[in-house]
């Protein structure tokens, strides 16, 4: 073993490559608000006012959101109000205090 270089193993190469942060998708904070539009699809959801998540980007931030205030478990083909932008704005927040959840989640008010 003297001079050779060992070859890391597939699953050691997986492992390094998900704890590079160049690679990793950052979190970020994303605050979902209701908007003022009427639509049915509010009765399918127990979305009230605001929320919190956190994810890398707003497309995961309302599939967190769609998946957190599903009414029905058992109609789970049902379109939700978090991802349509006309029903639920979702805009990026800078707020510190959620920076100490480092995994995707739903924070309700």
């Amino acid at each position: 073993m003297d001079g050779e270089t060992k070859k890391p193993s597939e699953a050691e190469s997986i492992e390094n490559r998900n704890s590079d942060p160049l690679t990793s998708q950052r979190l970020r904070t994303w605050k979902l608000t209701r908007t003022d539009v009427p639509s049915s699809l509010w009765s399918l959801a127990t979305f009230a006012t605001v929320a919190y998540v956190r994810a890398p980007g707003p497309f995961e931030a309302r599939l967190l959101a769609a998946e957190w205030f599903k009414k029905y478990d058992f109609y789970s083909e049902a379109p939700s109000p978090c991802l349509d932008p006309d029903l639920v704005d979702c805009r990026e927040v800078m707020d510190d205090r959620f920076n100490m959840f480092d995994a995707p989640c739903v924070l309700p008010e």
